[in-house]
């Protein structure tokens, strides 16, 4: 156990925080076009939600970073968010008029 930890102990590591997937939407939204209608028991609650696509860019991206580059980032959390807050009404809409 001990050894595993020494190991452990040498390896660098950057945590990214998504507060919500863009794609954990996406079978309720589908799954609900042929009804018209979209159902979420909380409907004021507000997200900054987030393509995986794009976390998985900014992992890449620090991932392609020079060695004293990453090290910056080493035990660092980032919350990996979109740009504003969306409530599922706000969701409802923009999936309305994307798919209008």
């Amino acid at each position: 156990c001990a050894r595993r930890l020494e190991a452990q102990a040498s390896l660098s590591w950057t945590v990214l925080q998504p507060n919500d997937y863009m794609q954990n939407h996406l079978g309720d939204v589908f799954g609900s076009l042929p009804h018209k209608s979209l159902s979420y028991p909380h409907t004021s609650s507000v997200a900054r939600i987030v393509d995986a696509r794009d976390v998985g860019e900014v992992g890449a991206k620090l991932l392609l970073l020079g060695a004293e580059a990453r090290a910056a980032h080493h035990g660092q959390r980032y919350h990996v968010c979109g740009p504003s807050g969306v409530s599922v009404r706000g969701l409802a809409a923009l999936y309305e008029t994307a798919l209008s």
